[in-house]
């Protein structure tokens, strides 16, 4: 049984999201969670949204956003009054780097998905265990949410961008999280875990 405290749920966009959206409510109640890009539209109550790019989600004021610095000074996107008015709010400078977790003060590491940094990011604040929910890579998937968001189109991640990005996550990630795949039709090499698991 996986400690409540030390449990982060990171939900990314995949399809899979479709087929658990009836239990997420009662998963973000019972855990700590994180939403990937445009997640919180759909589910606004998750604890923490993380976003790189220039996706910039309407977040509920009672969550925390980790999002890239360049987004705090960047005053001509629609990011600067989210950036410069929401209260909960850490900003981070983004390494390219998918080898490893960044150590330094302020700073993410980043590996081809916006998942890369989250992990990084839930090590460096205590949490031992991740369920990552969602989060399929896969070449092409469609997002769960695409006919409302305007990313519409789903990823388009090339065949060696999906190997890196799940090398990452059972090479690297797995060094300092315990993690834990909830799609049980999922191949990647991390191990499995149920809805009946996380609710008892």
């Amino acid at each position: 049984m996986l400690e409540y405290d030390k449990t982060l749920i990171l939900f990314g966009r995949s399809s899979f999201i479709n087929e658990i959206k009836n239990d997420i409510p009662e998963l973000i109640k019972k855990y700590h969670t994180m939403g990937c890009n445009y997640f919180c539209e759909s589910f606004p109550d998750v604890e923490y949204v993380v976003f790189y790019d220039d996706i910039i989600p309407k977040v509920k004021p009672e969550s925390t956003i980790i999002t890239n610095v360049r987004h705090y000074y960047d005053a001509t996107k629609n990011c600067y009054n989210l950036c410069h008015t929401h209260k909960n709010i850490e900003f981070y400078t983004i390494n390219k780097n998918s080898n490893d977790f960044s150590f330094r003060d302020s700073q993410l590491n980043f590996c081809i998905h916006t998942p890369s940094m989250a992990l990084n990011w839930a090590y460096r604040k205590g949490f031992k265990n991740v369920v990552i929910a969602g989060i399929d890579l896969i070449v092409q998937t469609p997002h769960f949410d695409k006919d409302t968001t305007p990313d519409a189109n789903c990823p388009n991640f090339t065949d060696s961008a999906v190997l890196v990005a799940r090398k990452h996550l059972t090479k690297v990630a797995s060094r300092y999280l315990n993690l834990y795949q909830l799609n049980p039709k999922s191949d990647i090499e991390i191990k499995k875990i149920t809805l009946q698991d996380l609710k008892q």
